[in-house]
């Protein structure tokens, strides 16, 4: 797990958020599985981010394009159930709605570096 936050500190980040945005509990399990999954492969996740992101390290880039980045690169890597474009395209998305000017462009090409199914 990252050393960024403990486990117990992610649990409450986790809690935090759910409460916040009122998540039906039916969606809770996989949310939880995927937070959970994603943090654990963040220092795997990160590496690869510096190696494709021409000179961006993950700790200097906006949060929301991180935190979009991350997921994606945790789906492209390490879950095959989603195709690349798929986890592409959605983080494009998301970086419309909650990027800067410039994320949806800068996302998508990180991403298209990383996956090796575009």
């Amino acid at each position: 797990m990252s050393s960024f936050y403990g486990e117990d500190e992610y649990e409450e980040q986790f809690r935090y958020y759910v409460d916040a945005k009122e998540i039906p509990g039916e969606y809770l399990e996989e949310l939880h599985s995927r937070y959970f999954a994603v943090i654990e492969k963040i220092p795997e996740i990160d590496e690869l981010i510096a190696k494709n992101s021409s000179g961006w390290k993950p700790e200097r880039m906006p949060k929301e394009d991180l935190a979009i980045i991350r997921l994606a690169v945790y789906e492209i890597k390490f879950d095959d159930a989603v195709p690349d474009k798929v986890a592409i395209n959605e983080a494009v998305e998301l970086a419309k709605l909650y990027g800067e000017e410039k994320s949806p462009s800068f996302i998508n090409a990180v991403l298209g570096k990383i996956s090796p199914r575009k």
